[in-house]
């Protein structure tokens, strides 16, 4: 017994005094949003209590910007142990090549690559040694989510009554695509919903303020604006003011990304739903790094899509308080890693968990 005591102070003494590890971040934007905020501020709070040196990079939208920027962060005298960053279609390949060539093990987001590129690449630790794993959310299921959402809100308003939805996309990118996918699939085998078009904005801002307006004349039978992003709907939001959208008519507008501003917007009724959680996408890649690099090679077990989840009138209440403290650097993240909780199974890294975890800080104080 006295043993195992001595082993466990020595193995709490080596983890609180090792280096900690150097993880660089690369983030698919040229400066940080609402979105990527939230998603740097929990990754950093997860970086903290896992003795890990986060650092990041601003990138852009598009696969020249991450490759220079790899490129850039690969060839830093001193180069970090780990990478995680973004892929963009064009040239995934390309990136992955040049990661192999450097050595540095990488975590990706998203699947932002193409069919013919995801064949090329394979999977995780195959062709790619140093490609430990990904962090994907189903984003096909997410679409669903917001148009049964959006749709159930509109039987309520309009009973019997068909949907007209005006949908605004991000681009052209795997995500945009599979988020609108389930949009059009469910216009193709409901006949109460009807997409009138779908506009692509290339994720700029600046094109939905700019082509609002047209949009809203073409189809003044729109019941809902679907938006593949919460920015949008907040500019949606916005412009039917300016607009002057008739006050009789509820026009419903829903989104993605649980930003703060919109989740304010649920609950005063002038949006609908949000769908989101996917804050965490970097969170998860540190807390499998970590577990990775104590060979524990979770990335080869934990394969399956992350889940978003939906927030709207029904639950608002419930999320806001802690989404709006941005409540999450107030957890500890020892919790989560089996590195740091030997003595039980670790939690799943979850919204849900996240809250629960910060109501029990509460009870506690």
């Amino acid at each position: 017994m006295k043993l195992k005591w001595l082993i466990l102070i020595f193995l709490f003494h080596w983890e609180s005094n090792a280096s900690p590890l150097q993880v660089s971040f690369i983030v698919p934007d040229k400066e940080v949003n609402l979105f990527w905020q939230q998603v740097i501020e929990v990754a950093q709070s997860v970086a903290d209590d896992l003795n890990i040196q986060l650092e990041v990079h601003l990138s852009d939208t598009n696969r020249f910007s991450t490759l220079s920027s790899v490129n850039a962060v690969s060839q830093q005298k001193n180069k970090p142990d780990y990478i995680i960053y973004r892929p963009m279609q064009g040239n995934a390949v390309a990136v992955l090549d040049l990661l192999e060539s450097r050595k540095i093990p990488f975590v990706t987001l998203e699947r932002g690559f193409r069919d013919t590129e995801a064949i090329e690449i394979g999977k995780p630790q195959q062709k790619y040694k140093h490609w430990l794993g990904a962090v994907s959310y189903d984003d096909k299921a997410a679409g669903a989510l917001l148009t049964s959402a959006l749709y159930k809100q509109h039987l309520k308003n309009n009973p019997l009554k068909k949907m007209y939805v005006t949908g605004i996309s991000g681009a052209f990118d795997r995500v945009s695509l599979a988020r609108q996918s389930s949009l059009e699939k469910l216009y193709k085998n409901s006949g109460n919903i009807v997409v009138n078009q779908v506009f692509p904005m290339s994720w700029e801002l600046k094109n939905v303020k700019e082509n609002f307006p047209a949009m809203y004349h073409r189809y003044p039978n729109t019941d809902a604006y679907w938006c593949v992003a919460d920015l949008f709907c907040l500019t949606v939001i916005e412009q039917l003011k300016i607009l002057g959208s008739t006050p009789d008519k509820k026009v419903l507008v829903g989104g993605f990304d649980w930003l703060p501003p919109a989740i304010d917007k649920i609950q005063t009724g002038e949006m609908t739903a949000s769908v989101g959680g996917h804050f965490l996408m970097v969170s998860k890649a540190l807390l499998n790094i970590v577990e990775y690099h104590h060979a524990n090679n979770v990335f080869l077990t934990n394969t399956e899509l992350e889940s978003y989840e939906l927030i709207d009138q029904n639950n608002v209440d419930v999320y806001q308080p802690f989404l709006k403290k941005a409540a999450w650097s107030e957890v500890d993240y020892r919790q989560f890693s089996s590195i740091y909780n030997k003595q039980k199974k670790p939690i799943e890294l979850s919204i849900a968990n996240l809250m629960i975890a910060h109501s029990r800080l509460n009870k506690n104080e």
